[in-house]
């Protein structure tokens, strides 16, 4: 199996020569393990072998499980194994959600720093009290307060602890339910002898440090203070739990970090320990979703993430750095300062991704062995926010882990470091205005979580989800209110309503995106806090006609696993409507809008990150250059139309060559405009000979990814075909709005119109529109005016016009303005002036007074009572002599009518009886006597001549036996058999017989043939089936 050297080379053109040229940032390509890899599965995992990994991954070794991380496994391979077919086979498992990487991690110790002589003296300790300037944490100050608790713990994630330190062995935490050397595992945890923590690096109960890395920054966390010893920790008397995962090398995996995550979660879940943070000066990896996940867990269980920012000098915010980086609210990102207080030039930064600056230059310290010495990086700034968060729980036990990071960040020096800044400042852990961490009295901040960055975007019709906590010191506070758009929107922390947890302290809002362009937001009384939030275009991905162009391009000497970044020279035009100047060209089918790293193990779009990731993946697989020519790129056309191109030209794939007869490579290019929001890739070559399990996309992932917006095509699936090409554009043409027009008086209670129009490229969409006006929507015709009338004050109308796909807005505030006095006076005197005009002349306005319309009622009345039958009405006395006249009528003459009296219809019922009874063979009937007569002659007939009715006579085999003989001489038929009768042979009876019916009790019941159930009945019956012919009962056989 290869070891996979990650390199990046950095390409160096004359800018007379060519029109671009590649450029290099301090960034550095992850190195990861090559035997092993990670698996998170979609809920809680299954075992491996039913999943499936055990039987479709070749050349496992083991699987490791964790206790509290239950989706994630790490799968270690045998050295023969091959780590990307691994990978890929696990891909395929049902239920699998990701494989990734298990990124190789350092320690972020700066290569620069001297080893002094071992001389324990405070005084050299500047960042606790700096004796030559007044740049420092405060610590002799906050000590007055507290000197920290044997209560608090904090775990120490690195190359271990020299838990025999002079200075440190008094603060090591021991685990009780252990018994040392006994090599059990006593408190069934899964690991043997833990009395000081563990060693996931060796897979063992003893994190002693064979680094010193871990054991200097557990001095600086807790190392004994006030014992005549050496140095003290920023907290005396905190206890330290050792994790090791970095070896002697000072490197580890990202397995081993989840390893000590989960283990830190089980101590304080199932022993109670009261973990308030873990420090984690370490780094390197990329982005890496199980260790996201677990630091996730740690979030839920109430303790601190504390992670060194880095040592590259970059920008955080453009690269990330992680695990520093990943955006969790129980993360602190910490940043070094030197002794003057300025940034350390190693220290990375970044205005919002990095939390706060602590002393990291010439930090002195414990390491193995009693000894001391001076160590710089960012991993020496991280312990001091660590021990800081331990002293700060000691002074209130009630502290919660987000209430502590509160009281750090807020409470933080704001400095200035040469726009290299973060988001807050030095740690401060006491202030001399009450303004430190410690000692902190009414300091109020805000802090906003989320958007993370002052630039969010959405598309239309998303939401935005705003997060923020206002803090008085360790108080949490309700938040302001979130102002834009002419309004007010209101955060809540009731886990409702796009609040995340309920009684976190972090309030939310998700704020609707209605909007086009960008619309700015802050938080009421904290003009500092405005953040943008961007509407953009949703990328769409559709298959368009084949266009390669061929170009004699500028070659790029990328190798495996490489990079170069190229200035393209004017600014593309991206499919959300942004614009981009450089390009990051990657060998394995990549073209990204940023520098970060991007792994040879494609996975899925979207990819987790902030919202500058961008990438182009027009055939995302470990594609394999193997000469200088294979990956070229060109500007072609004029201003202000260019295109720049980016050709991959018969490029394999890693383990396949042309040379070696494979026959697998892949010829595609991408085409980017200068002014059209689009991207283009053609697919020439797409077809491998010999490695049909990587034709055509099989191996691949396809798509674009903006931000957080992402549209896949395919991912590892065959759909792509020699000489076909796929547009990556902005969802195609879309509506826009031509009119929007309100007129009308716009005082309270009057009528205003409102016109709106609207177009849109293609003359056969139909567009539809609403209208809400302060909250209620209504549907509206396109061109129609519509009337409205608005309420006093300001009134928010917003337009929203679709053609079933895209979607635009247009906002209108308009305000009602209330009537003047002047209005009103002449309002109330055209009001008194009609009033009186219709009251003086009600019949020229259609009306009657109330004395005119009582008489002409009492008038119609008489009319009618006087003259009813002029109106088609009778009198109540005449309506009663009628009714009895008609009476009388029918009750004297019925036949008229067609009835007869009850005594007629008495005498013709008797009749009618007596005619059936006296001739009942005329209308078809026999009397009883009759019946009973013809009965016992049919009974007699049949009794009297039994074979004329195909019937044995009862007297022939009364009591007898019926043989096979009497069967065979009876016709085919129907046949009665008799009584008593015993079957003699049951098999040549159904020999002979195909079904028999049998008579008992007055019910029937049949018997199958030969083989059926009515030979085993007949059997078990005696052979038995009747008793009594002449009572009505017997059998019946068919032949």
């Amino acid at each position: 199996m290869r070891k996979r050297l990650l390199l990046v080379f950095l390409v160096l053109f004359s800018t007379t020569l060519f029109a671009s040229v590649p450029s290099f940032q301090n960034f550095s390509t992850p190195e990861f393990s090559n035997d092993s890899f990670i698996i998170v599965w979609d809920s809680n995992r299954p075992s491996a072998k039913d999943a499936g990994i055990s039987s479709s991954v070749e050349n496992i070794s083991s699987i490791k499980q964790y206790d509290h991380l239950k989706t994630v496994e790490v799968v270690h391979l045998t050295d023969s194994a091959d780590l990307k077919l691994s990978m890929e086979q696990a891909r395929n498992v049902v239920g699998v959600k990701g494989v990734f990487l298990n990124y190789t991690v350092t320690a972020l110790e700066d290569a620069s720093s001297a080893t002094l002589p071992n001389d324990p003296q405070f005084e050299n300790l500047w960042g606790l009290n700096n004796t030559q300037g007044s740049f420092d944490i405060n610590a002799p100050e906050a000590w007055g307060v507290t000197t920290g608790s044997e209560d608090v713990y904090i775990a120490v994630i690195d190359s271990g602890i020299d838990y025999t330190h002079e200075d440190l062995a008094s603060n090591m935490w021991v685990n009780t339910d252990e018994i040392a050397g006994n090599g059990i595992d006593d408190d069934s945890n899964g690991w043997v002898d833990d009395i000081y923590g563990i060693d996931t690096y060796n897979q063992d109960g003893d994190p002693f440090d064979d680094n010193r890395h871990g054991t200097h920054v557990a001095g600086t966390i807790a190392g004994v203070g006030n014992n005549g010893i050496g140095v003290a920790g920023v907290s005396w008397h905190t206890k330290l739990i050792a994790c090791k995962f970095l070896g002697s090398s000072g490197s580890g995996d990202t397995a081993g970090a989840l390893a000590c995550l989960d283990y830190i979660i089980n101590l304080k879940v199932n022993k109670g320990l009261n973990i308030v943070a873990t420090n984690n000066s370490w780094g390197g990896g990329g982005y890496s979703d199980p260790l996201y996940e677990a630091i996730a867990s740690q979030a839920e269980n109430d303790i601190l993430f504390i992670a060194a920012a880095g040592n590259s000098s970059n920008n955080n915010d453009l690269y990330p750095s992680y695990p520093a980086s990943y955006e969790l609210p129980n993360i602190i990102s910490v940043a070094a300062s030197q002794r003057s207080g300025a940034l350390a030039y190693f220290s990375n930064y970044g205005a919002s991704s990095v939390d706060i600056v602590a002393p990291g230059v010439d930090i002195l310290s414990t390491v193995p062995n009693n000894g001391y010495s001076y160590l710089s990086g960012t991993s020496m700034a991280s312990p001091h926010v660590a021990g800081a968060a331990a002293l700060i729980k000691a002074s209130n036990s009630n502290l919660t882990a987000i209430q502590i990071k509160n009281l750090l960040l807020s409470t933080a020096n704001s400095s200035v470091f040469n726009e290299r800044s973060v988001a807050h400042g030095d740690l401060l852990l006491w202030g001399e205005s009450n303004n430190g961490a410690i000692n902190c009295q009414d300091m109020i901040q805000l802090n906003r979580f989320s958007p993370s960055l002052d630039r969010a975007s959405a598309s239309l019709g998303e939401s935005v989800r705003v997060e923020a906590a206002i803090v008085n010191c360790a108080e949490l506070l309700n938040p302001p209110s979130l102002l834009g758009l002419g309004e007010s929107f209101t955060l809540n922390d009731t886990g409702v309503d796009g609040d995340l947890i309920a009684g976190d302290g972090i309030f939310s809002v998700d704020v609707d995106v209605t909007w086009t362009g960008g619309s700015s937001f802050q938080f009421e009384g904290y003009p500092e806090s405005v953040f943008d939030i961007v509407s953009v275009e949703e990328p769409v991905v559709t298959t368009t006609e084949y266009q390669y162009i061929e170009i004699d391009g500028t070659p790029l000497s990328l190798s495996d696993d490489s990079y170069a970044t190229l200035d393209v020279g004017f600014s593309i035009t991206l499919p959300d409507g942004t614009y981009q100047e450089a390009l990051t060209v990657w060998s394995n089918g990549i073209v990204a809008f940023d520098e970060r790293y991007y792994s040879y193990s494609n996975t899925s779009l979207p990819l987790n990150g902030q919202e500058s990731l961008g990438l182009v993946a027009a055939y995302w697989d470990d594609l394999y250059p193997s000469s200088e020519t294979v990956v070229s790129y060109a500007v072609v056309g004029n201003s202000p139309n260019r295109q720049f191109i980016v050709n991959y030209d018969s490029i394999n794939r890693f383990g396949y060559s042309s040379q070696t007869g494979d026959g697998y490579d892949v010829s595609f290019q991408v085409v980017f405009n200068e002014s059209t929001p689009e991207i283009l890739v053609n697919y020439k070559d797409v077809l491998a000979t010999s490695a049909a399990g990587f034709s055509n996309g099989s191996g691949a992932t396809i798509g674009l990814q903006l931000g957080g917006r992402a549209v896949q095509y395919s991912y590892n699936e065959a759909l792509i075909e020699n000489e076909t090409a796929l547009l990556f554009s902005s969802g195609g043409a879309k509506p826009s709005i031509t009119t929007f027009d309100i007129d009308g008086i716009f005082r309270p209670n009057q009528l205003q119109t409102i016109l709106a129009e609207a177009s849109h490229p293609s003359t056969d969409v139909n567009l539809d529109a609403t209208l809400n006006i302060n909250g209620v929507i209504t549907e509206i015709e396109l061109g129609q005016e519509v009337d409205v009338s608005l309420n006093l004050g300001i009134n928010t109308l917003q337009l929203v016009v679709t053609d079933g796909q895209r979607h635009v807005t247009s906002s209108r505030e308009i305000e009602i303005l209330p009537y003047s006095e002047a209005e009103q006076a002449l309002m109330e005197q055209e009001r008194l002036a009609g009033q009186a005009d219709v009251l003086s002349d009600p019949a020229a306005h259609g009306l009657v007074s109330s004395e005119q319309l009582a008489i002409e009622y009492a008038n119609g009345q008489n009319s009618v009572l006087n003259n009813p039958t002029e109106y088609g009405l009778v009198s109540s006395d005449q309506l009663e002599i009628e009714y009895a006249n008609g009476q009388n009528s029918v009750l004297n003459n019925p036949t008229e009518y067609g009835l007869v009296s009850s005594d007629q219809l008495e005498i013709e019922y008797a009749n009618g009886q007596n005619s059936v009874l006296n001739n009942p063979t005329e209308y078809g009937l026999v009397s009883s006597d009759q019946l009973a007569i013809e009965y016992a002659n049919g009974q007699n007939s049949v009794l009297d001549n039994p074979r004329s009715y195909g019937m044995l006579a009862i007297a022939e085999i009364e009591h007898g036996v019926i043989s096979s003989s009497d069967v065979e001489d009876l016709p085919e038929g129907v046949h009665l058999v008799g009584m008593m009768v015993d079957v003699e042979n049951v098999a040549e009876f159904f020999g002979n017989v195909n079904y028999v019916w049998a008579y008992r009790d007055g019910e029937y019941f049949g018997y199958i043939g030969e083989g059926g159930n009515s030979e085993e009945l007949i059997t078990n019956s005696g052979y038995q089936l009747l008793e009594s012919v002449s009572a009505g009962e017997g059998i019946w056989i068919s032949k």
